[in-house]
């Protein structure tokens, strides 16, 4: 039997994070007793057993095998054996799947399948019922499918592209809510495979439309403008390419808005399905492999090359050739794929020259969409838009920028379509519109809670903690139950310093609704603040299983790991956070300092590495941070890192903080260094 370390006297130990910090030390060498521990420290023996009953909580979520940031940073692995997904009956309308949907409708193609489906589950009676689930084809189907093409179709193939999916699947959910992109809510795992949970537009594809005939000159560019702003947020906010773009990658709400859909599906092999028709794939042949992901006629000739040399200009040539089959009614490239003729350096034929009544503006930004040297192409799509937006206007098609974004259109009350226009400022990081909307919410209606919630946050995220303070306090004078409020009510007294006043709110916040996300990362909050390190990780654990979403949840388990001596676990949530919040250098900063300590300490040469890479995202996300100079030069220090490099970096934070002490010592440690290794014989 393991027991405690015989040196440590119990009555050494002060707080139940120490002891909560050594029997975690003394667990990953050796298999450890529980009751050894209580017995040893019983003054501690409530908090023990706490954590003793979350540790198994805990650690399927920490338990998972890590990815390396030059690999783009992978998501948490989960194993699908191809054996529970052998000769299944395929499920059809009427049938359930996972007890939590009811499917309607079953859209088919080569190795996917998008059930239509009505939650079973959802207790939001505003919220529709029906929603989009795509996954791979079980596994005799999907080895028939590939097996006829020559291509590998063994179980460990299979499970490959199963991980492959729920990787690009999870990015493609932490894109969050746009107008013009299809909202994927979740990656569900249901019966042994991984699902997306999206939203469902009922109006099918552009594909689905050109079947019906050439559009109008006016509707060809409005969809334009709607498929090139979803696109340009992705690429801009998320640094997300698609490497799939086509009409049957564009589905149409009731009310003929246009949104892209099935972001990074290409490079897992999936092709579209979302046709009402059934398959739509039907023209060219989907390429995915290790060379070339994408469909031919829309393909750019780099992606012919190598996947890895694609970028948003691969998209951009992609749009250019949907927007040209939109103007003329035919495929560019239904005959020969873009990579032999520009081998020929072959002319294209210019849409006006096609199609008389096509502005000569719009040709002219077609064609440079589909130059064949990327170098020669707009730079991103933000250029697209500043030549479609007049062209646009011109015909008197509003180019305004406001979020029209309504999920769930026709179902839902006015209220919670206003709710959701200020969720999405928030989402996409624009506190002050959101508060200026959220007000004039409040304006109209001064007894919604959520309106003052969403004004509070708002206020809360650019600092402004008395406005914040303000806001909660009126939704509490509405409705004294509402754990959010409470929740958010304490983290303005934390931030502002007020720790009693912020632990009784968390308080009433947890006694209220036991179920609210907020409330237990509220208390982890005041628990990490109060170094009850323990505890913060049970209650920030508790938050994590109801909202595995949010990027600052998931920053606080890493500091309660790191504070538990728990190293690993904090590199792994850390890495969570940049997933979940890929442009907040908050996260890479946090990340590379995590990272790189543990590769220092473990010699792992491969994780200094990543370390670097990820701290470089955090400088070109904000250059004007001196904290992440900073850390990059501690970093390059410890990894070895020329003297030079190091200085350079310790100049940028002068620049930015010519009093930083910290900045200070490292330079005088280097300058030394290098002057002992001068005058070394």
């Amino acid at each position: 039997m393991n027991s405690p370390h015989d040196s440590i006297q119990p009555d050494s130990i002060s707080t139940a994070a120490d002891v909560i910090a050594l029997y975690i030390e003394a667990s990953e060498k050796s298999v450890q007793q529980e009751e050894a521990w209580l017995k040893r420290f019983p003054r501690f023996a409530a908090e023990l057993k706490e954590f003793f009953a979350n540790e198994a909580d805990l650690d399927q979520f920490i338990q998972r095998p890590a990815t390396s940031c030059s690999s783009q940073l992978g998501t948490d692995r989960i194993d699908y054996p191809a054996e529970s997904l052998i000769n299944r009956p395929r499920l059809g309308k009427g049938d359930t799947l996972g007890g939590s949907f009811k499917i309607h409708d079953v859209i088919e193609g080569g190795m996917a399948v998008v059930y239509i489906a009505e939650s079973l589950t959802s207790q939001r009676t505003e919220r529709p019922a029906v929603w989009a689930l795509k996954t791979l084809h079980d596994f005799n189907h999907w080895q028939e499918f590939r097996g006829a093409r020559g291509r590998a179709a063994e179980r460990s193939d299979y499970e490959k592209e199963l991980q492959l999916f729920r990787g690009e699947a999870m990015r493609w959910v932490n894109l969050g809510t746009h107008p013009h992109l299809i909202h994927a809510v979740h990656v569900l795992d249901l019966e042994g495979k991984p699902y997306i949970q999206m939203e469902y537009a009922e109006g099918g594809s552009l594909a689905d439309r050109l079947r019906r005939g050439r559009p109008s000159i006016e509707q060809c560019l409005r969809w334009a403008l709607q498929i090139a702003t979803g696109l340009e947020y992705a690429s801009t906010q998320h640094l997300l390419v698609h490497r799939d773009l086509k009409p049957a990658n564009v589905l149409l709400d009731g009310d003929d808005v246009a949104k892209v859909t099935d972001f990074g599906l290409a490079k897992a092999g999936l092709e579209s399905v979302h046709s009402s028709r059934g398959p739509v794939d039907t023209v060219g042949e989907h390429l995915s492999d290790s060379r070339a992901a994408g469909t031919v006629p829309y393909m750019a000739p780099e992606q012919f090359v190598r996947l890895g040399d694609t970028d948003v200009r691969s998209d951009i040539f992609s749009f250019g050739a949907l927007v040209y089959e939109l103007l003329i009614g035919s495929q560019l490239f239904a005959e020969r794929p873009s990579c032999f003729m520009a081998a020929e350096d072959a002319p294209l034929v210019q849409p006006h020259e096609q199609r008389r009544d096509v502005p000569h503006e719009i040709s002219a930004c077609v064609m440079k969409c589909l130059e064949y040297d990327p170098v020669a192409r707009h730079v991103g799509f933000n250029e697209v838009l500043d030549e479609l937006r007049p062209i646009c206007e011109k015909v008197g098609i509003s180019t305004g920028q406001s979020i029209p974004y309504v999920l769930f259109s026709g179902s839902a009350t006015d209220r919670y379509l206003r709710g959701r226009k200020v969720s999405t400022l928030m989402g996409l990081h624009e506190y002050a519109e959101a508060a200026r909307l959220a007000g004039t919410d409040i304006s109209g209606d001064s007894t919604c809670v959520e309106y003052w919630i969403n004004k509070g946050v708002s206020h809360g995220e650019l600092k402004q903690y008395e406005d914040a303070r303000h806001c909660f306090n009126r939704a509490i004078s509405i409705d004294g139950t509402n754990a959010k409020s409470w929740a958010n009510l304490a983290f303005v007294f934390l931030n502002v310093g007020e720790i009693g006043k912020a632990e009784t709110s968390v308080s009433h916040a947890v006694g209220l609704d036991e179920g609210c996300a907020e409330a237990w990362h509220a208390k982890g909050c005041c628990e990490l603040l109060g170094e009850r390190y323990g505890e913060a990780a049970n209650s920030l654990a508790r938050a994590w299983a109801i909202n595995s979403h949010d990027w600052k949840i998931a920053t606080g388990l890493a500091m309660s790991f790191l504070k538990l001596r728990k190293r690993p676990s904090a590199v792994k949530f850390y890495r969570r956070a940049t997933e979940l919040a890929p442009m907040v250098a908050e996260t890479w900063r946090n990340f590379a300092v995590a990272l790189g300590d543990y590769g220092i300490a473990k010699g792992q040469q491969e994780s200094i590495r990543d370390s670097l890479v990820a701290i470089d995202q955090a400088i070109h996300l904000d250059p004007d941070d001196p904290q992440s100079w900073l850390e990059s030069a501690n970093l390059k220090w410890d990894a070895g890192h020329d003297a030079v490099e190091v200085l350079a970096d310790l100049d940028e934070v002068q620049r930015r903080d010519p009093g930083n002490e910290d900045a200070q010592a490292l330079r005088q440690e280097v300058t030394a260094t290098e002057q002992y290794e001068e005058e070394m014989p």
